[in-house]
């Protein structure tokens, strides 16, 4: 199955449709990011039909993360999903969703840890 853009939506279209459309519109690149030292985030309209028409995809390219692909049903998902990887990247954190947040543990640990490094500062200056 073929799809082509109209505006924001996809719309069903024939082979030949598509090979034109394909060829001549530049609304099958939606965004592309640079990320220094991570790699490029680029996010497009692919115009078949994959699984579960996931027609938009966002990759990472040149960089870090050269396996990373994504796959979604809509414009907004593709563009948000776009955004949030770059947040991540730019904070040097995965954009893997299993990823992307730490357990309750790990974080409870990170939080006494800095907790506990902030105790030792007042305790330093108090006892100069």
């Amino acid at each position: 199955m073929y799809y082509i853009l109209e505006g924001r939506k996809p719309k069903a279209a024939t082979a030949a449709e598509w090979a034109v459309w394909w060829n001549t519109s530049p609304n099958r690149f939606i965004k592309q990011t640079v990320i220094e030292k991570v790699g490029r985030v680029s996010t497009v309209f692919l115009g078949m039909g994959f699984h579960k028409n996931q027609l938009f995809e966002t990759m990472i390219r040149d960089g870090l993360y050269p396996d990373f692909q994504e796959r979604y049903e809509t414009w907004e998902q593709a563009v948000e999903r776009h955004d949030e990887i770059c947040r991540l990247l730019k904070n040097n954190l995965s954009p893997n969703i299993e990823e992307e947040s730490p357990d309750k543990e790990t974080e409870a640990r990170r939080e006494r840890l800095a907790l506990n490094l902030d105790l030792i500062e007042i305790d330093r200056i108090t006892n100069e």
